[in-house]
């Protein structure tokens, strides 16, 4: 069975409290390199739903798009970072918010 992952999603601004939390510095940021790697690759570049991915991890898209699904419009105006789901928890606490790839919610307790 392939490893599980989720979807962390950011806003822009999302995006620059983090990069100005470390001084533009990625590489204070105390999360795995893929993650850092595609923060600076999400930064400056508007989200409109986009996911950045890691070339180490599946390239599944969002298709269709979950109209229905409460997140939906919030997703749609950011960008997601797709992270392996044994990750999500250490950007908890960070901005953004981390669904499942249907856009459910993915939280540390409930996971599902």
């Amino acid at each position: 069975m392939d490893e599980p992952t989720v979807v962390w999603w950011l806003s822009q601004e999302a995006t620059e409290q983090i990069w100005c939390a470390f001084d533009g510095r990625p590489e204070g940021m105390p999360f795995p390199l893929y993650i850092r790697r595609e923060i600076i690759s999400r930064f400056g570049r508007p989200g409109l739903g986009r996911l950045w991915i890691a070339p180490d991890l599946p390239d599944d898209d969002i298709n269709p798009w979950p109209e229905d699904m409460p997140l939906s419009k919030a997703a749609a105006d950011c960008g997601g970072i797709v992270i392996w789901e044994r990750d999500a928890p250490q950007v908890c606490g960070w901005p953004g918010f981390v669904t499942f790839r249907d856009l459910r919610p993915w939280s540390p307790a409930g996971k599902h």
